[in-house]
């Protein structure tokens, strides 16, 4: 009847045949359990509720998800800081492809795991980091390890304009190899009675404030030699319960006659105790060693 097979009207198909085979009915959705062979399968009002949403985070909203559950370490891990990375890395890479740009970006990362029993080590390479450090509290036994050059520290440099190292009830973390100079803040200002941070080679430059402050039952641990080249109100300072330790036999290093207002101050139950020997000098300020109201 001039009608063209394929053209105008459908050819005889056997995908046809079988979707045409099926028994239909409200809330079911045919599907293919072989090549041309359909069957039907149940879908609910909320099925349809979840695949056509747009995203995942319109899924996870369907589903009543917060967030995405949290990954569990299953064994120690890397992250990789340079100064040519990127925060849109993935940080497992010591390359500029592979690497984070800022060390508070592999912070974050860090703290948004479940560590379970293991560790997190955050590599540090060379260069100048001006973006402020907030360390966090995280799930897990832990430590984070924070590295930068142990052999050379000054060779990696947190140099900010406010406080350079802070955290409150943060956990347990060590920083090492690395110095840490602030124009307008403290270099390492540590709260809280969760807070076990242990600072190793870690020098120190200039501070417009404190170098190394521990406050309100946080406990600071300086456990390797280290060297002072920086001006600052204090170098120690503990406050409202806060401890520094300074281990026994380790040599604190000052170079070029840093000045200091006071060098160590415990005041309101603050705590500083050790037996490190000190070489060279510093500049004469207020006092040495000063402690007040039940400070030690």
């Amino acid at each position: 009847d001039g009608l063209t097979i394929g053209t105008d009207v459908q050819a005889h198909d056997t995908t046809l045949d079988a979707l045409a085979g099926l028994t239909t009915a409200a809330n079911k959705l045919p599907y293919f359990t072989n090549a041309d062979v359909a069957a039907v399968t149940d879908l609910s009002a909320f099925g349809r509720s979840l695949i056509d949403d747009a995203d995942a985070a319109t899924a996870r909203a369907t589903l009543g998800l917060a967030s995405v559950p949290r990954e569990v370490l299953t064994a120690n891990r890397t992250y990789y800081v340079r100064t040519d990375g990127s925060n849109s890395n993935n940080g497992l890479a010591n390359t500029s492809g592979g690497a984070f740009l800022t060390i508070q970006k592999a912070i974050d990362t860090a703290v948004a795991l479940d560590l379970s029993i293991y560790s997190i080590t955050i590599n540090v390479a060379d260069g100048t980091y001006t973006g402020a450090v907030v360390l966090k509290p995280y799930i897990g036994v832990g430590p984070v390890y924070i590295t930068g050059n142990t052999g050379t520290p000054s060779n990696v440099v947190i140099s900010t304009t406010n406080n350079a190292v802070s955290g409150t009830q943060c956990g347990s973390w060590t920083l090492q190899g690395m110095k840490i100079q602030s124009s307008g803040g403290y270099c390492v200002l540590i709260g809280g009675g969760y807070s076990d941070v242990t600072l190793s080679g870690v020098y120190f430059g200039a501070s417009a404030g404190v170098h190394i402050h521990a406050q309100q039952g946080a406990n600071i641990s300086v456990a390797a030699n280290y060297t002072i080249s920086g001006n600052a109100q204090i170098h120690y300072n503990c406050s409202f319960g806060g401890k520094i330790y300074v281990v026994s036999g380790i040599t604190v290093t000052l170079s070029g006659t840093p000045a200091f207002s006071i060098f160590t101050n415990a005041d309101t139950t603050g705590i500083w105790y050790g037996l490190p020997t000190f070489s060279g000098s510093a500049s004469a300020g207020t006092y040495r060693y000063s402690a007040s109201l039940n400070g030690v």
